[in-house]
C-alpha cells in the first residue's frame, strides 16, 4: 500500500483555525498596548506639567505666594487635553503647594490626574 504525501483538508482546516485563534489574541493585545502608551504618554505630560509649574511658584518670591485655589487653566494642546489646579495653602511657616494636572483619559473611559506636592519655606 502506498503512503500519502500531503496534507488532508481537516489539516488544513484545523491549521488555519489555529493560526486564526492566534492572529485574533495578537491584534487584542496590539490595540490594548496601543491604547496603554496613550494613557503612559497622557500621564508623561500631565507630571512634568505639574512640575513645571511647581518650579515656577519655588522661584517666586515667598511674599508673593498667596495661599488659596489659583485659577484653574487649560492645559488643551493638539495631543493633551486637560486642566491644570494650584492650592496653596499656609502650614505654619511653610507653604505647600498642591498642583493637580487632571485629562480625559479615552482608555479607562473617564477623567484621571496627576497630583504633586512641595513645601515652600522662608529664606531667612
Amino acid at each position: 500500500m502506498q503512503q500519502k504525501k500531503g496534507l488532508t483538508i481537516i489539516e488544513c482546516l484545523i491549521s488555519i483555525i489555529i493560526l486564526a485563534i492566534i492572529l485574533t489574541a495578537g491584534m487584542a493585545f496590539y490595540f490594548n498596548a496601543q491604547a496603554s502608551m496613550r494613557w503612559s504618554i497622557n500621564k508623561r505630560i500631565a507630571v512634568e506639567i505639574a512640575g513645571a509649574e511647581l518650579e515656577s511658584i519655588k522661584n517666586r518670591d515667598y511674599a508673593n505666594i498667596t495661599p488659596g485655589v489659583w485659577s484653574p487653566v487649560d492645559m488643551s494642546t493638539d495631543t493633551f487635553n486637560g486642566t491644570k489646579n494650584v492650592e496653596v495653602s499656609d502650614i505654619g511657616d511653610y507653604k505647600q503647594i498642591h498642583v493637580v494636572v487632571g485629562w480625559q483619559d479615552e482608555v479607562k473611559k473617564g477623567n484621571s490626574s496627576v497630583s504633586l506636592y512641595t513645601y515652600i519655606a522662608p529664606l531667612n
